[in-house]
């Protein structure tokens, strides 16, 4: 949480993919603490994390905002692109989380 939270801060100083990678690391990790665990505070953490309205991707938007306009318009289809998986990628993690929300532990 504290990495999402220097993230946050830093938001508008930092490239995309140093953002992508981050916050990505940070919501897998919680993943699969809940894979393994079930453990509802990682749980709602997550699902928190993962939420549409969650600063993960806010802070996905806000990086991807400080790198358009210093790259040619030609590249900017592919950050958009790369913005757009990664916004997927944070919203599969919350879907994943509420599956295993209703798994228990063999």
């Amino acid at each position: 949480m504290v990495e999402l939270l220097t993230l946050r801060q830093a938001a508008s100083g930092i490239s995309f993919p140093t953002t992508d990678t981050e916050g990505l690391d940070v919501i897998l990790s919680v993943l699969a603490d809940v894979a393994l665990n079930r453990d509802d505070d990682d749980i709602e953490l997550l699902a928190r994390m993962t939420a549409t309205k969650a600063d993960s991707t806010r802070t996905v938007r806000a990086a991807y905002s400080s790198n358009e306009d210093a790259l040619p318009s030609a590249e900017r289809i592919h950050l958009l692109a790369a913005v757009n998986y990664c916004e997927r990628l944070i919203w599969i993690s919350g879907e994943v989380c509420d599956a295993y929300r209703g798994l228990k532990l063999a």
